[in-house]
């Protein structure tokens, strides 16, 4: 009877050890685990890491090979940028000059968002069908480099968690963050005296 209780509970131990693989290398806590949190909403690790890339990527491919006069060395990758100080903070590494960033990006987004949805603003069907045929050569692109996937290739590149959905609602969000943008800035009137008024303050800080 020891010996089957012993049996037992060596088999119940193996199925949770299984379960909990399993449950890691699902995703889900990259995805549905809140990383970071603006105002009532939660963001996931993995929204995270996108986010946190593609100030990486934006600022390397911005300044391409020059990157290395502002003492970024874009050899190691994204892996390499926590062990990299930054000359553009006081004090820091370049992984928290892109995460500082990346925040800074979302608390934006998130605020245009929000104002998005007060003003009824939202994308066409031919907005939406602008953003996916972004995506429309991706699976070439991981095939292209030896990934069996498109969620294999968007979470090497961009961190663990990342897929098609991640990055596909990221764009959704940064397309109708735009247009609300866009919308505000057009809402602005002045009339010419207020105009005035708003020269003559910078003239008398001269």
């Amino acid at each position: 009877a020891k010996s089957k209780r012993r049996w037992t509970i060596g088999t119940v131990c193996v199925v949770l050890l299984i379960a909990a693989i399993l449950f890691l290398n699902s995703g889900f806590l990259y995805k549905s685990t809140a990383a970071v949190k603006i105002g009532d909403e939660g963001y996931s690790p993995a929204q995270t890491s996108y986010s946190y890339a593609a100030q990486y990527y934006n600022f390397a491919n911005q300044y391409g090979d020059y990157a290395g006069i502002f003492g970024l060395d874009t050899s190691t990758g994204i892996s390499g940028l926590g062990s990299q100080p930054c000359g553009m903070l006081d004090e820091g590494t370049w992984r928290d000059y892109f995460l500082e960033g990346a925040l800074g990006q979302m608390l934006q987004t998130k605020t245009l968002l929000d104002y998005a949805a007060a003003e009824g603003i939202s994308l066409t069907e031919d907005e939406i069908a602008a953003v996916d045929a972004n995506f429309a050569n991706v699976e070439l692109m991981a095939t292209a480099y030896g990934f069996a996937n498109v969620d294999n290739y968007l979470a090497a590149n961009y961190g663990e968690g990342v897929n098609l959905d991640v990055v596909r609602q990221a764009e959704m969000d940064a397309t109708l963050a735009s247009k609300a943008a866009n919308h505000y800035f057009n809402s602005l009137e002045y009339s010419d005296a207020e105009r005035a008024a708003h020269y003559e303050s910078y003239e008398g800080a001269e």
